[in-house]
């Protein structure tokens, strides 16, 4: 199959000399690879430029940069819809693929017939010392199951993926910019049940150095927006899986269906209670009101001031 690499770069230029060598150098193909600087502030760009001149590939190399900030989710629609291939391996600017990690998982891909794949990673920290691979408490290193995928938060580490485009041509791009292709292309290889596992370290994963890295201290202020913007962006993501699975073709009888939407009820719950939002609170308790007196009682317990 015809297999195309995307590499989408932001504000990485420490790290992003290593990782365009590590896709240049992938083993098999010719693959076709596209690099990808999201108007980066510092010279992210002018280093993958220095460092693709500087390397001989049989690959086909195109360079983009685009002309505004996106977001990932714009960025990673704009190449994907760049790419010709039926594979398309994802990587970042600051990690790094082991030569062989596109012959593997192609391999993965033609024997099992899956629409992702994803592997394990070798995980280290921005200074490159060991790090702890928590990423393996994911829910897909247990079940791929479809209900459970519904409510998680954490299906599989996304700097080890490569997607069939069968994921994109059936259920479309990512509509909102507050969206991450792990949990929703997780979410639809889930229900089609075609999840494919490569288990080998097949990707060098800097931790603490990319979009959702948590910060080490913060104020109480800075928590609570932090929590806030992860609910707003978890709704968003309980949305676009209600709609794949009704693109699937499941009832709203369904218990996958059934699931999205108590998680959704529980989310508004939450974020009331965080934002302090009466009216908000009550309108959601009306739809489960036992759920909303215990997430309550526990905001009382947590907080020194309650919701009254």
């Amino acid at each position: 199959m015809k297999t195309s690499i995307v590499l989408l770069a932001y504000n990485q230029e420490s790290y992003v000399a290593e990782a365009v060598a590590s896709v240049l150098r992938q083993i098999g193909g010719p693959y076709e690879i596209i690099l990808s600087d999201d108007c980066s502030d510092d010279s992210t760009f002018d280093v993958i430029q220095k460092t693709v001149a500087a390397i001989s590939s049989d690959h086909s190399v195109i360079l983009n940069r685009n002309s505004i900030n996106m977001g990932l989710a714009k960025h990673l629609n704009k190449t994907f819809a760049m790419t010709k291939g039926e594979i398309i391996i994802a990587a970042a600017g600051d990690d790094i693929s082991l030569p062989d990690r596109s012959l593997r998982l192609i391999e993965k891909f033609e024997s099992t017939g899956a629409w992702l794949v994803h592997s394990q990673a070798r995980c280290i920290d921005p200074d490159g010392n060991p790090a702890q691979p928590d990423y393996r408490n994911a829910l897909f290193f247990k079940t791929t199951d479809p209900v459970k995928a519904a409510a998680s938060q954490a299906l599989y580490l996304g700097a080890t993926a490569a997607f069939h485009r069968d994921i994109i041509r059936k259920y479309g791009p990512l509509d909102n910019p507050l969206l991450f292709e792990d949990l929703i292309y997780g979410f639809r290889a889930a229900l089609e049940q075609k999840v494919g596992f490569v288990d080998e370290e097949l990707v060098i994963y800097r931790t603490g150095s990319g979009i959702s890295a948590k910060p080490i201290q913060e104020t109480v202020a800075e928590k609570t927006a932090r929590q806030d913007r992860q609910m707003v962006r978890f709704l968003a993501i309980l949305e676009q899986r209600r709609r794949d699975a009704s693109t699937f073709g499941l009832s709203d009888f369904h218990p996958v269906m059934k699931k999205i939407v108590a998680v959704e009820i529980k989310t508004h719950i939450g974020l009331a209670l965080l934002r302090r939002d009466k009216l908000e609170f009550r309108k959601w308790a009306r739809k489960a009101p036992i759920m909303a007196l215990r997430l309550w009682r526990t905001d009382r317990k947590t907080r020194s001031v309650g919701l009254r």
